[in-house]
């Protein structure tokens, strides 16, 4: 998967680049039937990461420090537009609590160190909206495919502040599909200097497909999966070079609730990853 989002991505973004150079420096953004659009950035905050499979307490996803990397590129012909995003992530130590099935409910601390990472990428189409000639502003409206895989390698593991002997490999992949919406818009002259608000909002299902543990596959029967994010940043614009500079934040969360071998029986195991990050990103239009 890491390799066919890579490639995707380098293959949209190669077409800007050629397509930039076919053009005049002069031209204005929005200003005829084709546009295309690079955004880059990069983000710092809490992941949340977890594998639960102990059916007989409830607990928190683990949350730890970690840094996100997103690049995306759309190209629009007329109110049709297509955009391909790929956003990676590290996962550091983690920290959770849960309560086991005791009366009353007793409560503990769980301590993850070890290291990994995830990749998702994201394939839409919809309709670019409420464009102007001069003006970088617009409203995406889309739907699309969702492609995602994790690692992570636990070193240790602290149960209420003693150490167990038990290390963990964990591999996961998944698909689905989610919807939503981007607003880009501006404050100030067409083909001068704007202020700039980006919101977004998405959701959809992108359910866990296969996870391994220690290199040995989990059997796994989905029951139910949620996916939910969105943004808001705001920054300035200099419309009449179709460049842009925004930060603020972003977040979103993949849930997948499922049966597996390593749970027992008739109890349900959580697998979910994602983001709370404040973000900066640049991008260009033209």
């Amino acid at each position: 998967m890491k390799k066919h989002s890579v490639t995707i991505t380098a293959f949209l973004f190669t077409l800007a680049i050629m397509f930039t150079f076919q053009q005049p420096l002069s031209a204005a953004v929005n200003d005829d039937d084709t546009s295309f659009l690079l955004r880059g950035g990069m983000g710092g905050g809490r992941i949340l990461w977890a594998y639960v499979n102990h059916g007989s307490s409830s607990g928190d996803l683990g949350t730890g420090n970690g840094v996100t990397m997103n690049l995306s590129g759309m190209f629009s012909y007329r109110k049709l537009g297509f955009e391909g995003s790929l956003l990676a992530g590290t996962i550091s130590d983690l920290e959770w609590s849960d309560e086991d099935n005791a009366n009353p409910p007793q409560k503990h601390t769980w301590k993850s160190s070890g290291s990994g990472h995830y990749t998702i990428l994201d394939l839409k189409i919809g309709a670019r909206l409420f464009t102007e000639p001069g003006d970088m502003g617009y409203t995406y409206f889309y739907g699309g495919f969702r492609i995602w895989s994790t690692e992570r390698n636990e070193e240790t593991l602290t149960y209420d502040g003693t150490e167990l002997n038990y290390q963990n490999d964990y591999e996961a992949d998944g698909r689905g599909w989610l919807v939503g919406f981007r607003d880009f818009s501006t404050i100030g002259a067409n083909n001068g200097f704007a202020i700039v608000i980006q919101s977004g909002f998405y959701f959809g299902k992108a359910p866990l497909k296969t996870v391994t543990r220690n290199g040995v596959d989990q059997t796994l029967a989905v029951n139910n999966s949620i996916l939910i994010g969105g943004e808001l940043a705001g920054g300035v614009a200099l419309q009449d070079r179709g460049i842009s500079i925004i930060g603020g934040g972003r977040g979103e969360i993949m849930l997948t609730t499922f049966h597996d071998e390593a749970a027992p029986t008739n109890e349900e195991s959580v697998f979910g990853f994602g983001n709370i990050v404040f973000f900066v990103e640049a991008g260009i239009m033209f």
